[in-house]
Formats: C-alpha cells, structure tokens, sequence
C-alpha cells in the first residue's frame, strides 16, 4: 500500500477522534453546557463534509437570570480573523447558531475554533472555545471486474486461444462516487504495476490481442482516490493457454463384438495440455450398472482403463481432465455394445417317435450357454426337474416337447419336438361253437358263444343284437338256446380305455325254422322261404362288387323268392374309403397283405391312414380303421430233419493235433542241435504227414452243412495253428550251414553225429576195422 493511502487513512481517523472528543466537551463557565456540532438536514453528529452541509452549533445556557445575550465568534489558520455570528434559535435558555459553507467555508480537515459568549443583565459573562476539524468522506469505487467478450461474463479464470489472436480480454474497473464531489482518480494496476489511469467518471484496461505473454497467475487491483483518501477493489485472475484437448478415443476391441467370458477390454483416450499442466483424467461408465467415475492410468498422454469381462449389453462411456490450471474438460459420450454370444439347444428323445404307452421315453434337453441350465416343456408344462434326461412313462396322445435357455449373455435358443404314443392296439375273438366265423343253427338250438381277449386291460363285452349279455373278464362265455328263427348279431367288444383302442368283432348267427312235412289227406302245401341275409360285405379298391350270405330260415327243399346276393358297388368306396359322416369327405386306409399266422394264433398287417399322405384329398378318422390283427390257427409245426454230426472226423482231427503239439514241441526241441538233422528230418516226416491229415479232415467238417458255426470257427483256428508251427519250423531249420557225414565202411550208414559214429563202430567194426575207422578221412558235404 503507498504512502498517500496511508495518509488518507490516518485523516479519517484523525477526524473520527475529534468529532469524538467535540461530543464530550462541555463549557466551564457559569452555566454553558451541551456545546455539540451537528449536520443539517439529519441532525446528527458531524460525519459529513462541511463543504457539502450546514453545521448546527448547539449550547444549553445554566442559572439563566435576567436577558442574556450570546454571540459566537469562530476562526482558523487559513482565516485567522475571527468572525462574529449572532445567535440563533434563540429559546429559553438554549441556542443555536448554524454555520454554512457559503459564508463561513473553511476547507477540508482545517480545524476551527469556535468560542461563544454570553452577557447577562449584571454583565457577567461566560465564555467556552470549541476547536472543531472539518472531516473529508472517503470515495467509494462501485465495481471491478474481469470480463471475457466472447460471453461476455465476469470470471477470475479464462485462457487465451491460439487460433484466435484477435481476441481481446477487459479488465474492467467500472466507476467510482465521492460523497465531498471531490474529483476522483481511477486507477488499474496488475501486479502492483499501473496499466492504466483516468480522472473520468470509470476506467478500463484491453489485453493486447495476440500477447500470450498473458498467461499466468496476476493480481489485479484497482483503486479510486479523492486526493484525501482512496477505495480499493483487488481480484486474481489466472489466465490459462487452454484446457486439455481429447482426441483418439479407442478400444482394444471393437463396439458390437459378442460376449465372451473373461475377455480383457481396454478403452483409452489421448488427452493434450498446451501448458503441460495435465493433472488427472477419469473415465465415467456403467460398465457395473450405474454410472460412476474411476481413475485412469496413462502412458504418455495417452489414458487407459481396463476392464475384465464386460456382461452384453449396451454402455456409455467418456472420460474427464483437469489441469493444475483449474480447468475440468470432459470429452463427448460414446456407446459400447457388447452383443450375446450365440447359444444352441440340443433336444433328444429316446427312442423317437412314436411309440406306445409301455415305452419308457427320455427327453434330454441341454444348452450350450454355460450360465443357464436349459429347460425342459413338455405339452407348455416345465418338466426340467421331473423328467430331463429320465425315464418316463407317458399317457396316450400328442407331447410337444420344447427346449429352450436364455440368460443375459447368450441370445434365446429353442428346439421342439413332438413325440407320439399310440395306445395298443387291443383284439378279441369271438367264437360261435368253437368256430371263428358265423353260424347257422334251427331253431331249438343252443349255441356256445365265447368271446377272448387277444390284447387288452379291461373286461371284454358280449352282445346279442345290441344288447349285452355278459360283461367278464377273459375269457367270456354264454351258452344261449334260440327259441325263434332269424338272424342275430353277435357282438364281441373291448371298449376303449387309457392304453388300448376299441376294438370288437361280429359273428351272424342265423336260425333256420325248419319246413313242417306235408300234412295227410288234404292237397299239396308248398313250402315257403324265409330268408335272412347278412350284411353286404364293403366295397375296396379292388372289388367291384359286394356279397353276403342268404339263409333261408324254413330250410324249403325247393327255395323261392332268392334274395341278390351279389351287386356292383355303387361308387368305389370300401371299407378304406369311406365317407365321413360328419364332414362328407373320404377317410382312406391302405392296408399290407396278411402276415403268416404266428405260434400264439394272431396274423397282422399295417394299416396307412392316406390323409397323412393326401390331407388335401381325405379326411383324418379312425372311424373306419381296418383291423390289423386277427385270430388265426396255427400251422403245425414241422420237425426239422436230423442232421448227423461226422463225431469220427471230429475226434480224428482232435488226435491228429495232439500228436501234431506234441512232435512239435517236444522232438523240435529235443533235436535242435545241428548234428540231430537226420532225427530231426525222421520225425518232421511224421509231422508232415499228421498235418496233411488235420487239413484233410479239416476241409471234409467245413464243407458239412451239420457242423455249427462254432466248431467251423474252432477248426479254422486248428489249421491257423497248425500251419504257424511249420513255418516257424522251416524258417529255423532251412539248410544254410555245412554238415560234416561220418560213414562206416562196414555197412555204409552215415552218421552227423561224431559220438554215435563211435558207438556204432564198437558194435559192427573189427579191430582192424577200428584202427581203419579212427585214421579214415572226413567227407565234406554242403
């Protein structure tokens, strides 16, 4: 702070204790007391500039007698002479006296002296001195500030940028007031250094445009000052060179891949400080679910976070940056997605489809997503518990089958299946009489109906024209006698139930009336027909006519009235194809050839519904689905011929490899040694001949058609065998060696071995002989 601050600041004092002390002065004559100054208009103590106001001198006169008369009389140095005022105001025993700056000025901070004396009627006389310093009101500076054109808003922090020059900076000191009018001096100083200084109403500084020498730290200060004293206003300003600049936002891996457990993820930005005042840099992202800032590390300028393994989904991310400046600079927003990884369901069903209702089913559903176990929907019900990858037991009827998983990582997989299971085709035969066919009887007679269940749980029905008669478990039996002549139906039925289809089978029972003999005496009496006929048999795809079978019920020797029993179909529809009765439209089943009549008395075939084949042209029904099983009796079975097995071979061959291991193993192996070869040669004849016999017989068991497959395979192993030994053999004993041959000239034997040739001399040789023998030349033979 200069000198001429100090000096203002210590006058305001200065005025401050005299106008105090003018406050507590009293007079010491008779009776003169509340000697006070005080400013008009407010009447309050003296704190103005006497130049601007009228000063009001109050005085309270005591023991007041008699008229009394007081004048005032005042005086300074730069006024020496003393000027008198009347007294004014006068009242009672007080007074006052007003001085104006009109006709009593006296400048600023110049002190006066102001004396009052007051005359009675005794002419005594009082008298008090006052010494009063005219007080100066220091000037106010209304406002300081620092502005930037461009937004044209006050700061204490803005940077200069280098592309644009030719913008300017205000320092903006605004204006100042004085409550004396005295005339004002502003000042700007930057760093305790005038920039500038006017004596108008305000003052302004403008940086130089392009000085980058700018930028720094500075105290500003501006200053306003009357001559007598001053108002000072001081702001810091930090200007910069500019905020850190982001560029190069990247990723390791690009936005969009798929999800991939434990993939290391790497986003970075490069951030540039001109004035290398980079401080710190942050990256905002919810890669956790919420948005939250964490720190960056940076290699160079460039700043990197890491992320392990980032769940699918769509992120947002961008970074911050502050300098040691004071700049905080935050870079645009970017997108990161990271797709689902692709997942597959895999349904299989064992065994497929269809099957019936004793199969044991197992659907096993799984997925290849690791982070969800896949689910298991039979007909829209979750049976992932129950009955993934078990066995099962499933009701008749249609099962949609759906597996599926999902989970955040990996997209949403489906597979479906359906599994049909068929209830069992449930049978029954009916016999009338023990026959499986229909019956005509007179009437009279009694009939053995019987009714037995082939296939099926339930109790099996038997009626008589559409009534039932029986209602048993298998087999069902009812012995009926007819009384009345006609045709009757006979009616075996296995209803429907959980597991097995309806199934029946119907028997015609006609019951004659046989024809009363002609009566005596009287005429002729012609017997008459009575006829009852079976239903007409169905139209196929390969007749073109229908039958049935006509009884007549009085047995006449001479019929008449013979009922049709063949007609043309009237259009080629059979029992496969037959119009529904609800939709008009043809059901056609295409039925196999009846197979053989197997042991336990049942033949089958298969039946096709052509709807399946053909929807466009016929209906789906059951209604009229041939019957694919039926009862049957049972050829006789024929006994096979016998056929003998040739034991002598096999025994034969059994013995010959005996003695074919045995020679082998023992003899091959007793005469090893090289002078052993005509022993060797001897019993490999033998060998020889015993292995022609094993395949000789070998080959007369394989081509006879008694021998099992399991001795075949027995005896090919035998000639393996026996064939393995003799190459073995001649591939260890081949000629590849010299052999030494001893003969006696007795009787010329040939010896390999020298100690045999010397025990048969001892036998068959003279002493002559002997000495002939020991001096005999060895012969070399290849």
């Amino acid at each position: 702070m200069d000198k001429k601050r100090v000096s203002y600041i210590g006058a305001a004092v200065l005025v401050s204790l005299i106008l105090i002390a003018a406050v507590s002065i009293f007079l010491t004559g008779d009776g003169i007391t509340g000697f006070a100054v005080f400013d008009i208009p407010s009447n309050d103590i003296v704190s103005a500039n006497f130049s601007n106001h009228t000063l009001q001198i109050n005085a309270t006169i005591n023991n007041l007698q008699g008229n009394i008369a007081c004048n005032l009389t005042h005086y300074s140095p730069s006024n020496p002479v003393p000027r008198t005022k009347q007294m004014l105001n006068f009242s009672s025993n007080q007074f006052t006296a007003n001085l104006t700056n009109a006709t009593d000025s006296y400048p600023v901070l110049e002190t006066v002296s102001i004396i009052i004396n007051c005359t009675n009627t005794t002419d005594s006389a009082n008298s008090s001195v006052l010494e009063y310093k005219i007080p100066n009101e220091e000037p106010t500076l209304m406002a300081f500030s620092v502005s930037d054109p461009k937004t044209s808003i006050n700061a204490t922090h803005f940077y200069l940028e280098r592309n644009e020059s030719n913008i300017s900076y205000y320092i903006i000191a605004g204006f100042g007031s004085d409550p004396d009018g005295d005339a004002l001096t502003h000042v700007i100083t930057k760093n305790n250094t005038i920039v500038n200084q006017s004596t108008s109403t305000s003052v302004s500084w403008l940086r130089n445009p392009g000085d980058y020498t700018d930028v720094g730290y500075w105290i500003f200060e501006a200053y306003v000052t009357d001559g007598w004293g001053n108002d000072t206003k001081t702001v810091f300003v930090n200007i910069s060179g500019g905020p850190p600049q982001w560029s190069n936002n990247r990723t390791n891996i690009p936005s969009g891949n798929s999800y991939s457990p434990g993939t290391f993820y790497q986003f970075n930005i490069t951030w540039i400080d001109d004035e290398n005042h980079m401080d710190t840099a942050l990256i905002e992202h919810n890669f956790t679910g919420t948005l939250s800032n964490y720190s960056m590390y940076n290699l160079s300028s460039v700043y990197l976070y890491n992320q392990t393994e980032l769940a699918a989904g769509t992120y947002t991310w961008k970074s911050y940056a502050n300098d040691t400046v004071g700049f905080l600079v935050e870079s645009d927003q970017w997108t990161y997605t990271v797709e689902k990884a692709a997942s597959s369901c895999l349904l299989n069903i064992d065994p497929s489809s269809p099957q019936n209702v004793s199969s044991k089913i197992n659907a096993s559903c799984s997925s290849t997503d690791p982070q969800t176990t896949a689910k298991l929907y039979r007909n829209g019900n979750d049976v992932t518990a129950s009955e993934n990858n078990k066995e099962v037991t499933l009701p008749a009827g249609l099962h949609n089958y759906t597996c599926n998983s999902s989970s955040q990582n990996y997209t949403y997989s489906e597979n479906t299946s359906t599994m049909q299971i068929d209830k069992f085709a449930s049978s029954v035969n009916l016999t009338l009489d023990g026959t499986d066919n229909d019956l005509t009887i007179n009437k009279g007679d009694t009939v053995n109906i019987t009714g037995f269940l082939l296939d099926g749980d339930t109790n099996i029905e038997l009626y008589i024209d559409g009534t039932l008669i029986n209602n048993d478990t298998n087999p069902v039996t009812n012995i009926t006698q007819f009384n009345s002549s006609g045709t009757y139906t006979i009616l075996l039925k296995h209803p429907e139930t959980a597991n097995y289809t309806s199934f029946s089978e119907t028997h015609t029972l006609i019951v004659l009336n046989p024809s009363s003999p002609p009566s005596g005496g009287g005429g002729n009496n012609r017997c008459r027909s009575e006829w009852s006929c079976t239903p007409w048999t169905d139209c196929t795809n390969n007749t073109e006519n229908q039958t049935r079978k006509c009884y007549d019920i009085m047995a006449c020797s001479n019929p008449t009235n013979i009922p049709e029993t063949v007609k043309s179909c009237p259009i080629q529809l059979t029992r496969s194809e037959e119009p529904d009765s609800s939709g008009g439209c043809l059901t056609n089943w295409t039925c196999t050839e009846w197979g053989p009549c197997l042991p336990e008395g049942r033949q089958y075939r298969n039946c096709t519904d052509m709807a399946e084949l053909y929807p466009e042209k016929y209906c789906f029904s059951t209604a009229y689905r041939p019957k694919e099983v039926k009862a049957c009796t049972p050829p006789t079975p024929e006994s096979p011929a016998y056929c003998p097995i040739p034991w002598w071979a096999v025994i034969s061959l059994a013995i010959a490899f005996a003695l074919f291991i045995i020679i082998a193993a023992y003899y091959d192996y007793k005469y090893k040694d090289a002078e052993d070869e005509i022993r060797r040669v001897n019993a490999s004849k033998l060998k020889a001949f015993i292995e022609f016999m094993i395949l000789a017989l070998s080959l007369y068991l394989l081509i006879n058609r008694c021998i099992s497959d399991t001795l075949r395979i027995i005896i090919i192993i035998i000639l393996c065998f026996t064939f393995g030994i003799s190459y073995v053999y001649f591939q260890r004993y081949k000629p590849k060696r010299k052999v030494t041959i001893y003969k006696c000239p007795v009787c010329k034997k040939k010896f390999r071995s020298k100690d045999r040739y010397k025990r048969h001399i001892k036998r068959c040789a003279t002493f002559r002989n002997r000495i002939k023998h020991l001096f005999r030349k060895k012969k070399t033979k290849k």
